[in-house]
């Protein structure tokens, strides 16, 4: 999206995350590839990565299984799906709240702090009420979007919520070293 965050950082930061970020950007494909936008970025993006990735496309295909949905009526029916790595999500999860801090702080995090991230279904209703308070970006008309909450006395400690396509979402807890 041409309003896509970006910040300066070192080469070795950058480039150690380029092979999680082709990763990221299957599993994010096949999580959302669903909607207008969904199916763009996964015809544009993902088949395309999976073209001339063939090792990341012979993974996938080794995960793969079949598991029963139960529908909102009752009825179970048989899906395939992949096996979820949370490990490319975690990093790329860490990595965006990373350059979304530096943005708004003007201060890097550097290793002061741990992460601690989940990947929730969705929010309770008390925490989407209390989230929806908080300061907050949309990138790429929704393709992505954050609210986060900085402490005010300890600014190395803050909450941030990151949910791609309006479908997954990514609850990153940050605390500063012991």
């Amino acid at each position: 999206p041409s309003d896509l965050i970006s910040v300066r950082t070192c080469l070795s930061c950058n480039k150690s995350t380029s092979d999680i970020e082709e990763i990221f950007k299957v599993y994010i494909g096949f999580l959302c590839g669903h909607g207008v936008e969904g199916e763009k970025l996964f015809k544009s993006q993902t088949l395309k990565t999976l073209d001339h990735n063939r090792r990341l496309k012979r993974d996938l295909a080794g995960s793969l299984h079949d598991i029963w949905i139960q529908a909102t009526d009752g009825v179970s029916e048989r899906k395939a799906a992949v096996r979820f790595n949370t490990k490319p999500f975690d990093c790329i999860a860490e990595k965006t709240v990373r350059g979304i801090y530096f943005r708004q702080t003007g201060e890097i995090l550097a290793n002061r702090v741990d992460f601690k991230i989940i990947w929730p279904n969705k929010l309770t209703t008390e925490a989407y009420a209390i989230s929806k308070k908080w300061p907050s970006g949309i990138v790429g008309g929704g393709q992505f979007s954050y609210r986060f909450l900085i402490h005010r006395e300890n600014p190395l400690a803050s909450i941030w919520i990151l949910e791609f396509f309006n479908k997954t979402l990514a609850c990153c807890l940050v605390l500063p070293n012991k």
